[in-house]
């Protein structure tokens, strides 16, 4: 018998069609979410082709900064592997090798290829200078490679082989360069730096000057050709140098800091000192900076001036030659005869371990792969000489021996140091300085 319990009133009543409403607009809700995905997954699709090809196309005509920036801002963000890739090598190239292994280890999920993975780890670590000899068998292939572009191949083993201080394999490398790429510059560049390393000046002028014709707006070998003419005391050419690149680019350091020592050296000390103010404003932790600031201050009769700014260094580095005989000059200059001649002694003990360190950089010549001498070498130019220059030294040793506990422990205080320098104030502007009295009045 037919169950009519429920009565004819079921089939009409709305709550009974309900189920087949909601079914629709269920599935229009999906394939509206599914047209969404689509269209999300075109776009990013468009967004990683358009941002790969950006990063290609300023890679190779070699404008790393604008790389460097676009990798900043779309390397890591993106789940593209070309553009990882491209990110990897723009940071690479510009010597932000931290950047890269740190990139390089997010994206190996990514990057499909585990021989792609292989050939840009190896890329970085012959850069820092770890020439393995497997890394060096690597060459040959590298450079064959089709998914790799050989000048940037060249461009690592050139920078391996130099930090090694093996110049011969460097030369030869640099020459199939430049025969196959004769509009880029960077083999010139690279072989300038070569000669430069090695303090053969006049050739370096040369290679310089030959890869600025090749690329008129290459800052960087203007900035190194004007450091080497005014080596060879040719202060006006070499002034003329680094104004033309803190003309075009008001924050490049190291042209203001080269300008600054050329006007220095030929005895423009207060244009000098304006310029190393620069130096300061870009980069407070200068210690190289303050210091002329303040020879410069003594020079000129401003003795409080220059003994505020010598005893601020003094109290983050104070076995500093320079910073000692100074110290000596203003005391004796107040009149205070004995502690004049302490600072003299300290000063001569930190001559004394400067001649030392020139010594130990002669035994390095003959020794490159001694890292132990490289650190003792930094350590010293760090307490005695050039925070920059020591800098460079312990960290090029820490690129070989990652885990060298000296060189570590060395740097790291000289982060330290360096911070406590940042937070003294920048000294005044002499152009600023008569400015304002000159208002006053």
């Amino acid at each position: 018998m037919t169950d009519t319990s429920r009565g004819p009133n079921v089939l009409m009543n709305p709550k009974s069609i309900r189920p087949l409403r909601v079914t629709w607009q269920k599935l229009l809700m999906f394939l509206a979410c599914l047209a969404g995905l689509v269209v999300l997954a075109a776009g990013n699709r468009i967004k990683c082709l358009y941002v790969g090809y950006h990063l290609s196309t300023l890679l190779n005509e070699i404008q790393l900064q604008e790389a460097v920036a676009t990798a900043d801002r779309y390397g890591a963000s993106l789940d593209c592997a070309q553009v990882r890739l491209l990110a990897i090598r723009a940071y690479r190239q510009s010597g932000d090798l931290q950047d890269a292994e740190h990139l390089l280890a997010a994206s190996e999920s990514l990057i499909t290829s585990p021989n792609r993975v292989f050939q840009e780890r190896t890329l970085i670590q012959v850069r820092m200078g770890r020439l393995t000899s497997g890394n060096e068998a690597q060459l040959p292939r590298l450079l064959r490679a089709s998914d790799l572009d050989s000048r940037d191949v060249c461009e690592s083993f050139v920078i391996g082989f130099r930090l090694n201080r093996r110049f011969e394999q460097a030369a030869v490398l640099l020459d199939a360069w430049k025969t196959d790429w004769p509009r880029d510059y960077r083999p010139h560049y690279h072989e300038g730096l070569m000669r430069q390393t090695l303090a053969d000046w006049d050739s370096a002028i040369i290679s310089y000057r030959k890869a600025i014709d090749i690329s008129p707006l290459a800052d960087i070998c203007r900035v190194r050709l004007g450091e080497c003419l005014s080596q060879t005391g040719r202060g006006e050419e070499s002034c003329e140098q680094f104004q033309i690149v803190t003309s075009r680019d008001l924050k490049n350091v190291a042209a203001w800091r080269g300008l600054a020592e050329a006007l220095q050296k030929q005895g423009l000390n207060a244009a000098a000192r304006e310029a190393q103010v620069n130096v300061l404003q870009l980069e407070p932790g200068s210690y190289a900076a303050r210091l002329a600031i303040a020879e410069i201050d003594f020079d000129n009769g401003d003795v409080p001036g220059a003994e505020k700014i010598i005893s601020e260094l003094a109290s983050v580095w104070p076995d500093d030659a320079r910073t000692l005989y100074l110290l000596s000059r203003i005391a004796v200059s107040r009149g205070r005869h004995e502690e004049s001649k302490k600072f003299q002694e300290s000063w001569k003990a930190a001559d004394t371990a400067v001649q030392r360190m020139e010594e130990e950089i002669q035994l390095l010549a003959k020794s490159p792969n001694d890292i132990d001498l490289q650190v003792s070498i930094g350590i010293a130019m760090l307490n005695h000489y050039s925070r920059e220059l020591g800098r460079q030294y312990v960290a090029a040793a820490l690129q070989v021996v990652p885990d060298h506990a000296t060189a570590i422990a060395a740097l790291a205080e000289f982060e330290e140091k360096w911070k406590q320098l940042k937070m003294f104030a920048v000294p005044e502007s002499k152009a600023e300085r008569s400015v304002d009295a000159l208002q006053q009045g």
